[in-house]
């Protein structure tokens, strides 16, 4: 498993070197940005954005000890949803792509499905996305 995922976090393409996720999913999202929905952004202010709704989570035990800052995150996002309809902007974006696998891991795993479910703007964001059929 380890080799995988360290195959997974750096690759070369073009003699450019990437070496982490976000860079690796910036590359995809931006080669094929015509041939889909935009999920970068379109203006400095929407990539802006995007990046700052992109997140990290850690294992159960680091999410159990960090509830309190969990919820103080989710109830940014609540703040934040409540101006539009996904983190970023008022169409989907990697600042929202990047959640699902986090936030299922969040709810299923770890049991914390009462920082979303609590928050309507987040549960009905969460609803959204996690049921996009490219999820399913």
């Amino acid at each position: 498993m380890t080799s995988i995922k360290a195959e997974a976090k750096n690759f070369s393409l073009g003699g450019q070197k990437y070496s982490e996720s976000r860079a690796i999913v910036i590359y995809y999202a931006s080669k094929y940005c015509n041939s889909g929905p935009d999920s970068l952004g379109t203006t400095s202010e929407e990539q802006a954005t995007v990046d700052h709704y992109w997140i990290e989570l850690g294992d159960s035990a680091l999410a159990h000890s960090s509830e309190q800052k969990l919820k103080a995150v989710c109830d940014v996002y609540e703040h934040r949803l409540l101006k539009s309809r996904y983190l970023a902007r008022e169409s989907y974006s990697l600042a929202d792509l990047s959640h699902l696998p986090r936030m299922r891991y969040l709810i299923d795993e770890v049991g914390l499905a009462q920082l979303v479910n609590v928050r309507k703007h987040v549960n009905a964001w969460w609803e959204d996305i996690s049921s996009r059929p490219a999820w399913k």
